[in-house]
């Protein structure tokens, strides 16, 4: 076999005013709607009672769950799927970032089987089947990709421990991009977010599951981002805007297909330890030590694609070498600079005693994504690589 790709399962809508379609969408799925949301912004800007106005227009019941906040707990999910068991929902609809529609799908797994025990589903004790609920996602950001993806990930809020889990049950039946609603995102978010979506595109592409289908999309989303994500920080236009959404969309299908790599399985596990710090934040802290390590121990393949990714982002690479595949490295630390996610662990909490438990988290939780790295790190390279991003 030369190679696999994942092909998703969600019927895309993409432009200005389509959430306009939710009700008449929606209704083609179910007749009592769970409408989940997090703690204010789309409540304040309007969307969510748009939402519900579609939902209600085209004949649906509606049950409203608000709250969800980033890094979403198995206690916020519990909650939700409490409420849309008591109200007999047979739809969930996420409206807001990652978190909420990361959180929704889990939902829609747990009022399915009509089990609010939802860690055993994501630590895969137990089977996600296709009695999990229809799912119709609204990305307020631009950066997660949840709103194609079969992935969500969720927090153990007990324990700290913060991890990933995959079904394609859990793809998302609909999404609807509403450019008005992703061009609300202010500056800190549009920054983070987008970082998220450079590190998929950047991860996709040197993952050892890594395809011709999505090297093409990862490279044209690098090229949209490296354009855009600093213009759209700095003073977004329309056209930025929709390049990033786009981008962000592309990240979201080549991570479904070739998965991320080690920056995201010890990532997800700094921002369990510490939900304070944002999910992009986290990446941004780790992207360069680990695109150095990649590129001082792999082989001729993996140095090529760095050299593509410096491209891509810019950079004038005439030959393919270590030291040119460096300059993706650059690119990525002023682009960094540009939006002001440039620091380390260390300005964002982390203290170096913790680093023995974010390495035990990252081998035990982090390992489906760390084993797509084009190298495989040892223990001690990992720790290494937390002390380099203090």
């Amino acid at each position: 076999m030369d190679f696999s790709f994942t092909l998703p399962e969600t019927n895309l809508l993409f432009g200005r005013k389509t959430l306009l379609e939710l009700g008449t969408r929606a209704k083609q799925h179910g007749k009592r709607a769970l409408l989940v949301t997090g703690k204010a912004s789309m409540r304040r800007l309007g969307f969510l009672q748009k939402a519900q106005e579609s939902l209600e227009n085209a004949g649906l019941k509606v049950t409203s769950m608000e709250g969800v906040g980033p890094n979403p707990t198995v206690a916020t999910v519990q909650r939700g799927i409490d409420i849309g068991l008591k109200s007999g929902c047979d739809l969930v609809v996420a409206i807001g970032g990652g978190s909420t529609i990361d959180a929704a799908k889990v939902m829609a797994v747990g009022i399915g089987h009509e089990d609010s025990s939802i860690w055993p589903y994501i630590r895969c004790e137990k089977e996600t089947t296709d009695r999990t609920l229809p799912i119709i996602a609204i990305p307020s950001t631009s950066g997660t990709g949840s709103h194609v993806t079969w992935y969500t990930v969720i927090t153990n809020q007990d324990s700290g421990e913060k991890t990933a889990y995959s079904s394609r049950h859990i793809f998302p039946t609909a999404s609807i991009v509403d450019l008005d609603i992703v061009s609300t995102m202010p500056p800190k978010v549009t920054a983070e977010t987008g970082f998220d979506a450079l590190a998929h595109v950047m991860e996709a592409y040197v993952s050892n599951r890594a395809n011709p289908v999505t090297d093409v999309l990862c490279l044209r989303a690098m090229e949209l981002i490296a354009q855009n994500l600093v213009r759209v920080f700095v003073s977004p236009d329309p056209d930025s805007r929709r390049a990033m959404a786009l981008a962000d969309t592309y990240a979201g299908i080549c991570i479904t297909s070739s998965r991320t790599i080690m920056v995201h399985g010890m990532g997800n596990t700094v921002s369990g330890v510490y939900p304070n710090i944002a999910h992009g934040q986290a990446l941004a802290c780790l992207t360069p030590p680990i695109m150095r390590y990649n590129i001082e121990n792999s082989g001729e393949k993996t140095v090529s694609k760095y050299c593509d990714i410096a491209r891509a982002l810019g950079e004038d690479v005439a030959r393919i070498d270590r030291k040119n595949a460096t300059k993706s490295v650059e690119a990525v630390l002023r682009i960094q600079k540009a939006i002001g996610i440039r620091m380390g662990l260390k300005d964002c909490g982390v203290t170096e005693d913790s680093i023995k438990k974010l390495t035990d988290y990252s081998l035990e939780l982090g390992m489906g994504a760390i084993s797509c790295n084009p190298v495989q790190p040892k223990r001690e390279d990992i720790v290494r690589i937390y002390e380099q991003s203090l």
